[in-house]
């Protein structure tokens, strides 16, 4: 007996409105966007609330999904703002709020319950324990980093079926793991977890005299491994590229649906073709990253770090002024060209063909476009030399038609009015936002010369909301008169200022709900029962007191294997402190490990450092097993706000203290009983944290005996780094500059 695979949710990404209209048009079940504030993607044009509202109204007349980004950390004095949004968002029924931040998970289940809560691959939550901590919260979704393999990925599907799971398929690769990258924001103070990164991973670096782009990754494309994931029951299929233009958002889009509706893998000649209209849009070089295997796959671009296209063949002859070859592809004019100049690091050139010659035998013919296996002659002012490879990078072929979100109608919410006419009074109720709004009108009733329904007045009427964000839809009247419903005559410019003073009242009242709602999603409980801090603690906390820095034969932040002998772990005060390394990967023996060795000193104290939500779920258990255990937030559990510290003082029982967010500035220190500290000013951070092992990725080698604990040195600039690689995990470090 056959059964029928449920297609998971293609998702696409909307960077702007038009790339949302030809989202949808290409096939996609759904869009995420960010808007102005609280987007991981600041760079891109974003939406405006105005636009929001108009794509919801698209969205819901071509039966597709609208989710919000807010995935980034939230400063203080920004959670006001937040929570003006997020009621501005449940009002306009958006199907799913994308979050990073525990504080805003805090507001949400708290003030929000119908905004469905999707956690970000920024919250970097890899794991069973996460997994399961997040349902328990109220979690609809996890968006899984992408480091995963399929492996790992079915595991966490059969473990937790109660949530569901979205997966990278297409699609710019982070060379960190996603919510892990610290080196935009402690370099450049431009926070990639704040929608700010500068990409520095695809800069250049040197190893051993050699520059190239060592951590700059290769596109992610899972073209025909989107049917097993389906198989597997994921629910929802990323792409990436909010950054990125309609063209390419149709284009990869357009592949996808194909590959899913057809359920198998497409006929190699229409593969290769919607393949060729998404590289023309944006590649840098595909690879399946870690799908099939923890090894990796063709990772990085070492030479290179952006679009390239397609090949289009070498350079058979070059002059002063043009060059020919034999197309591999059909050129036309205005399409755009590049080839690479030879250096230490290739350098690109790049044009516009203007016009071309097509060489068939001794003819020459001037024209504009020419077909693949045609040889052509084409003017360039730099032309590249003999054998040089050009690549075509995009293509006329492929634009797109200009769509404006003012073409469309907006989403209005559809309210349900009573109109009650008593004597000289007209009282009209209407409940907006859960709430009763009522006011009543003096009227003077005449009786109507042509018969008409009171009623169908008033509905044609009401309909006509201007620019407010509702509508009243239904209109139910009742009268006490005497007088026959279609009798009652009121003048048409009474009733149209009426009309004006309840539609405006009622965006007064909408206001003033905006207002308390969000003072409402800002107010904290006292925090109780709070363990008591020990005496022999500091009340002032700094990182390097509780660790070692790196040094080159100092250790890690944190512990990658957990030792058996307490003389190798840092001691502050009396407690032994374990800071545990950030991702695990379901490894039950590390946490086994580490239980083993407090169940087996019963008399000392021990103090855990959490650095992933996983972590934050296991110490509930490990609380209630070893008594003398103890924890702190490490620096990787970002605490930026106060509603972030709350989440986590009373999830985590027995936690003394916590780390600020590493990122952030002096004006955004939280404050909370005395138990958030600087991480301070001597500690260095790992600013990548990787899958992808610099030994292996980018040297290419992988030794059969490896150590698995290496280090190489990297310089960026003049700048000294270094790759630390433990259990084929990448750390990468910069010293203090001079």
């Amino acid at each position: 007996m056959s059964t029928t695979i449920k297609k998971p949710e293609l998702l696409a990404p909307a960077g702007s409105f038009e790339a949302a209209y030809y989202a949808f048009l290409a096939g996609a079940d759904a869009v995420y966007l960010g808007l102005s504030d609280f987007s991981a993607r600041k760079a891109a044009r974003n939406f405006s609330l105005q636009e929001l509202r108009v794509l919801r109204s698209l969205a819901t007349e071509k039966g597709k999904r609208i989710l919000v980004t807010m995935n980034t950390v939230i400063k203080e004095n920004e959670r006001q703002g937040v929570a003006e949004l997020l009621f501005d968002l449940d009002t306009i029924g958006i199907d799913g709020v994308i979050i990073q931040d525990l504080g805003v998970l805090e507001m949400l289940r708290r003030h929000f319950p119908a905004l469905p809560i999707h956690a970000s691959t920024q919250m970097a939550v890899h794991d069973t324990l996460g997994l399961q901590h997040l349902a328990s919260l109220g979690v609809k979704r996890v968006v899984l980093p992408r480091e995963l393999t399929l492996s790992e990925i079915t595991y966490l599907r059969k473990e937790n079926p109660n949530i569901e799971l979205e997966v990278f398929i297409h699609g710019a690769l982070c060379y960190s793991v996603s919510g892990m990258c610290l080196i935009s924001g402690t370099q450049l103070g431009r926070s990639a977890n704040r929608g700010e990164c500068a990409q520095l991973c695809r800069s250049t670096y040197q190893r051993a005299g050699k520059a190239g782009h060592y951590f700059s990754c290769n596109d992610l494309a899972l073209t025909n491994e989107v049917l097993q994931l389906a198989a597997l029951g994921v629910d929802s299929l990323k792409i990436e590229g909010r950054m990125q233009p309609p063209e390419y958002v149709q284009a990869v889009v357009s592949l996808y649906r194909r590959v899913l509706d057809h359920g198998s893998p497409l006929p190699a000649k229409e593969m290769e073709q919607l393949e060729k209209n998404v590289s023309l849009t944006f590649s840098r070089g595909t690879t399946k990253a870690f799908f099939s295997n923890s090894a990796g796959e063709k990772l990085l671009s070492n030479e290179y770090a952006s679009h390239r296209g397609v090949p289009l063949g070498k350079v058979r002859e070059s002059w002063r002024d043009g060059f020919s070859l034999t197309l591999e592809h059909g050129v036309a004019a205005h399409d755009g060209l590049m080839y690479f100049q030879k250096s230490a690091l290739p350098e690109p050139v790049r044009f516009a063909l203007k016009g071309l010659v097509v060489v068939v035998g001794g003819n020459r013919t001037p024209g504009f476009f020419a077909r693949a296996g045609q040889m052509i002659e084409v003017e360039c002012s730099t032309p590249p030399p003999v054998g040089s490879e050009l690549f075509l990078i995009s293509s006329r072929d492929l634009d797109l038609k200009a769509v404006k979100a003012t073409s469309f109608s907006s989403h209005v919410m559809k309210l349900v009015m009573e109109a009650k006419l008593k004597a000289t009074e007209l009282t009209l109720t209407t409940v907006l936002g859960g709430e009763t709004y009522s006011k009543t009108y003096p009227v003077q009733v005449d009786t109507a010369r042509v018969p008409r329904d009171f009623s169908a007045i008033l509905s044609d009427l009401f309909l006509q909301s201007g620019e407010h964000p509702f509508q009243i839809g239904t209109v139910t009247f009742c009268t006490e008169s005497a007088q026959a419903s279609d009798t009652i005559f009121i003048p048409p410019s009474k009733l149209k200022s009426i009309k004006n003073d309840f539609y405006s009242e009622l965006a007064k009242h909408l206001l003033v709900q905006r207002q308390v709602v969000a003072s409402n999603a800002l107010a904290l409980e006292d925090l109780e029962g709070l363990t008591p801090w020990p005496q022999n603690l500091s009340s002032s906390i700094s990182m390097p007191i509780a660790r070692q820095s790196l040094s080159p034969s100092g250790a890690l932040p944190f512990l990658t294997t957990i030792p058996m002998a307490l003389d190798s772990l840092a001691r502050l005060g009396d407690f032994y402190v374990m800071p545990l390394r950030p991702v695990v990967l379901d490894d039950e023996s590390y946490y086994q490990t580490l239980e083993k060795l407090l169940a087996a000193h019963p008399q000392k104290k021990f103090l855990v450092g959490l650095n992933n939500l996983g972590q934050v779920a296991f110490s509930r258990d490990l609380a209630k097993r070893c008594s003398n255990t103890f924890f702190f937030l490490d620096f990787f559990c970002y605490v930026a706000n106060s509603a972030a510290a709350h989440f986590y003082f009373t999830s985590v029982p027995r936690l003394l203290f916590a780390y600020s967010w590493i990122e952030g500035d002096a004006q955004n220190q939280v404050l909370l009983v005395g138990r958030i500290f600087s991480v301070g000013a001597g500690f260095r951070p790992p600013l990548f944290v990787s899958r992808v092992c610099v030994h292996r990725h980018t040297l290419g080698e992988c030794p059969a005996n490896c150590p698995k604990n290496l280090r190489l040195p990297i310089l960026s600039g003049r700048q000294k780094g270094q790759a630390v690689i433990e259990e084929c995990m990448t750390y990468f470090f910069l010293d203090k500059q001079e």
